[in-house]
């Protein structure tokens, strides 16, 4: 089994079967694209596929999906993960019922209207403090699977969508690996856009699995 976990770039947003073709700006909610990276990849594997891709959530979610996913020896997990500095979510009791997919509290620094994100981002917000967030659950996901699973045979792959550039110091405890192709370089980002005209489309998607799947796999 292959699993995926991310944001929109991993649900497959944009892509012809995951668009509301009245409104070419809005996703159909739950959808998950077969034209989307995860697809092909797991097509290139010979694996079924679990894509647990949201569209605009952030490291959190991400790896709190990928801590809750019920994952079996011999399964190979990617996590494309989201943007650090602009999505912070805060996670709810699964048993409070809230409108949302990924049952976070999503605060969004495009999204000023909402009073939440408005005091976040202006009152708040503290980059260090979300960049040492993101080294933290990278470094446990490797721990995680690399050490305490390591019998289980468990394949993990962690990529991004922007290049790993730090512009803060790292944490010193910081401990995992990530591939170098990333989804947001040019060899994707230059090819036609996916219908909402902001996501990568189908032949981007196409190439990258294929670029990962020879980075990780041969």
């Amino acid at each position: 089994m292959l699993w995926t976990f991310g944001c929109s770039h991993t649900a497959g947003h944009g892509l012809p079967d995951a668009i509301d073709m009245d409104n070419l700006e809005d996703p159909i909610p739950g959808v998950k694209s077969k034209y989307g990276w995860p697809a092909k990849l797991a097509s290139l594997m010979g694996e079924p596929l679990t894509n647990l891709g949201f569209g605009g959530t952030g490291p959190t979610v991400a790896w709190y999906q990928c801590m809750q996913a019920d994952i079996q020896p011999n399964d190979t997990v990617v996590i494309m993960w989201p943007c650090w500095q602009s999505r912070v979510d805060i996670l709810v009791d699964p048993e409070t019922p809230i409108f949302s997919d990924s049952h976070t509290i999503c605060i969004r620094n495009w999204d000023m209207d909402d009073i939440k994100s408005k005091i976040y981002f202006t009152e708040m917000y503290s980059a260090y403090n979300l960049w040492y967030q993101w080294h933290l659950y990278m470094t446990q996901i490797h721990y995680h699977f690399t050490v305490l699973r390591k019998n289980d045979n468990i394949k993990l792959i962690q990529t991004t969508y922007d290049r790993y550039e730090p512009e803060i110091e790292p944490p010193k405890f910081s401990l995992f690996q990530l591939t170098k192709v990333h989804f947001g370089n040019p060899r994707y980002t230059d090819l036609p856009k996916a219908l909402d005209n902001s996501h990568n489309g189908v032949k981007a998607n196409k190439l990258f699995a294929k670029d990962l799947y020879n980075e990780v796999f041969n």
